[in-house]
C-alpha cells in the first residue's frame, strides 16, 4: 500500500515530463563526451529534486530495480554489486523488486539473487521503470540511492571492494552445488578433469567495424601458452560472433559451442584460478566470487580502472598522439579521453590513436598475476603506486584500482605531468 501511495504524479504537465527526460538525456551526452563530473552532478540534482518532492526520508530507497539492471551480463553483475553494497551498509538494506523479461528468468546469473530479490516477470510494458514520474520508485543504475545521498555507480564499485577484502575464501556469492556439477559434466567432454585448474578468458572481439572496446584475440596467444605450459587449462567464454581460437592443447573455446550449457559460462566466471577480461560485461562477475582478474585493454583510465577483488590488476590501452608520444595519465584525466566513451573515429579526429596492449604486455601481466595469486610476488613498486595515487588525488574523482606493476615499470613516462 505504501508503494501505491508513492505513485504520485511529480511532473504536473507534459512539459515537466519532457524537461526531466531531456535533462537526463543531456546528462547522458555529457557522460559520453567525457564530462563525468557534470553528468553526475546533473543526475544527482534531478533525483534530489524528485525525492525531495516526495519527502523521501534518509533511509528511503527505491523499492524496484529498473530495467537497466537486467539484460546484458555486465548489468547482471552490477545487480550483485548493488546487493553487496546493501550487505556492507553502503546503501539502505531492503528487499527490492526485480522486474525482468521471462526469458531472463532462467539465466544462471539471475539465480544467484533468488534470496535477495523478489522477481516478477512481464510480457510487455517494461518501460514503466524508465518513466520520469517513476524515478523515485525505480533505482537507476547510473546513480544509486545511498543513505540520504546519491552515489555514482562506478564510485559504488570502488566503495564496495574497498569496504571489504574479497577473496575466494570470502566472496559475496557462491555457486550452487548442482550448478558446479552440471558444468563439470559438460567440461569433461573436452577432456577437463575434476581436479584440473584453469584460467577463464573473455576477449571482446566481435563485429566487422573496429570498436574502442574490441581487441585481437591473437595478442593473447603467448599468455595462453604460459598458462598451459604451467599445467593449467584456458577456458574461453563469449558469443559465437567472436573469431575462434586456433586448436590448442588444454584450451576450450566455448565461443564455438553454441549449445554449451549456460552454467559452464557462469562456472568459468566463478571458479577460475584467475580471469582474463577486457572492457566487456563478463569482466565484472569474477570479483563477486573473489576471483582475481587481469583487466586487459582498459579504456577510460579515470573511470574504468576500478578496485575489484584481491590481486586484481589493470592493463590500460595506450593513447598515442600523432607525433607518436604517449599521452600521460595526468593528461588523460584532464581530458575527455579519461572518462568518456568516444568512438575510435572521434579519438582520431582529436589527434589520438588508441593502441591495444601488445602480446608481450599481456604475457608479462599474466606472469605478474600468477605470482600475486601464488604468493611469490614481491611488490617493490610502491613508489610507482604512490605516483599513481598522487596523480589521482588531484581530481574530483577517479577510479582507484591497481595498475599492473609490469605496465608501470615499462611506461614510467606515463606518470609524468
Amino acid at each position: 500500500m505504501d508503494l501505491i501511495k508513492r505513485v504520485d504524479y511529480f511532473p504536473r504537465t507534459d512539459k515537466d515530463v519532457f524537461r526531466l527526460a531531456n535533462e537526463w538525456s543531456r546528462s547522458n551526452t555529457l557522460w559520453g563526451s567525457g564530462d563525468m563530473q557534470a553528468a553526475t552532478l546533473l543526475r544527482i540534482a534531478i533525483l534530489e529534486d524528485l525525492y525531495s518532492f516526495h519527502k523521501a526520508g534518509p533511509d528511503y530507497f527505491p523499492p524496484i530495480l529498473s530495467n537497466q539492471f537486467f539484460g546484458p551480463i555486465g548489468h547482471h553483475a552490477f545487480t550483485g554489486i548493488h546487493i553487496a553494497a546493501q550487505k556492507l551498509e553502503i546503501i539502505p538494506l531492503g528487499k527490492r523488486i526485480a522486474v525482468i523479461h521471462p526469458q531472463l528468468r532462467t539465466e544462471p546469473s539471475i539465480s544467484l539473487y533468488e534470496k535477495d530479490l523478489t522477481f516478477t516477470t512481464f510480457s510487455v510494458g517494461k518501460g514503466f521503470t524508465e518513466f520520469p514520474l517513476n524515478w523515485h520508485l525505480t533505482e537507476r543504475n547510473e546513480i544509486i540511492r545511498g543513505h540520504n545521498q546519491f552515489i555514482e555507480s562506478y564510485d559504488l564499485v570502488d566503495k564496495v571492494f574497498n569496504g571489504q577484502e574479497i577473496t575466494k575464501q570470502n566472496p559475496f556469492f557462491f555457486l550452487e552445488p548442482y550448478s558446479i556439477k552440471r558444468a563439470l559434466t559438460e567440461l569433461k567432454k573436452f577432456g577437463f578433469g575434476h581436479n584440473d585448474w584453469f584460467v577463464g578468458l573473455h576477449i571482446r572481439d566481435g563485429g566487422k567495424i573496429p570498436a574502442l572496446r574490441n581487441q585481437q584475440i591473437s595478442n593473447y596467444l603467448p599468455a595462453i601458452k604460459e598458462i598451459t605450459d604451467k599445467g593449467g587449462w584456458v577456458i574461453r567464454i563469449g558469443g559465437t560472433e567472436m573469431p575462434p581460437l586456433p586448436i590448442l592443447p588444454r584450451v576450450i573455446d566455448l565461443t564455438t559451442q553454441p549449445n554449451a550449457l549456460r552454467e559452464v559460462h557462469l562456472y568459468v566466471l566463478a571458479k577460475s584460478e584467475f580471469f582474463i577480461g577486457t572492457c566487456s560485461g563478463p569482466q565484472f562477475f569474477p570479483s563477486l566470487f573473489g576471483i582475481p582478474t587481469l583487466f586487459t585493454n582498459q579504456i577510460g583510465p579515470g573511470r574504468s580502472l576500478l578496485t575489484w577483488s584481491k590481486h586484481s590488476i589493470h592493463l590500460p590501452k595506450h593513447y598515442l598522439r600523432n607525433d607518436g608520444r604517449k599521452a600521460s595519465l595526468s593528461e588523460m584525466l584532464n581530458s575527455p579521453f579519461g572518462f568518456g566513451e568516444l568512438t575510435l573515429k572521434e579519438f582520431s579526429d582529436r589527434g589520438i590513436h588508441v593502441q591495444e596492449n601488445s602480446s608481450e604486455e599481456i604475457r608479462q601481466a599474466v606472469l605478474e598475476i600468477f605470482s600475486r595469486v601464488n604468493g611469490t610476488y614481491h611488490d617493490d613498486d610502491s613508489d610507482l603506486d604512490k605516483k599513481v595515487a598522487d596523480i589521482r588525488s588531484g581530481f574530483w574523482w577517479t577510479s582507484k584500482g591497481k595498475i599492473a606493476s609490469t605496465y608501470l615499470r615499462e611506461n614510467e613516462s606515463w606518470l609524468l605531468n
